[in-house]
């Protein structure tokens, strides 16, 4: 999944436009001002919102300090979080695996 093309519609809203001809509208204000981290709240300065990029199909800011996966901005997942703990589970079923 590719994005062919990306609008600013609003301060953080932006029409995506994905290969498939889908089109989505996106409001990512909730998404970083509910954020812990600052370096992603830094990004609730609407002019350094407005300098994302498409490169290669991926939406990203800063040289990719920011960035979503097509896929996640496609089915609108950028909201929902991947569950606690996730990853350190996988590392220890990886390490068990490995014995």
């Amino acid at each position: 999944m590719k994005i062919e093309k990306v609008e600013r519609i609003g301060a953080f809203t932006l029409r995506i436009f994905f290969q498939d001809g889908k089109i989505s509208l996106i409001d990512f204000e909730p998404f970083l001002s509910q954020s812990r981290n600052e370096q992603i709240r830094k990004y609730l300065c609407e002019e350094m919102f407005a300098d994302f990029r498409l490169c290669d199909g991926e939406l990203f800011w800063n040289n990719g300090e920011l960035s979503f996966h097509p896929y996640s901005l496609y089915v609108r997942n950028l909201f929902e979080p991947e569950p606690e703990g996730k990853l350190i589970e996988t590392y220890q079923t990886s390490q068990h695996a490995s014995r």
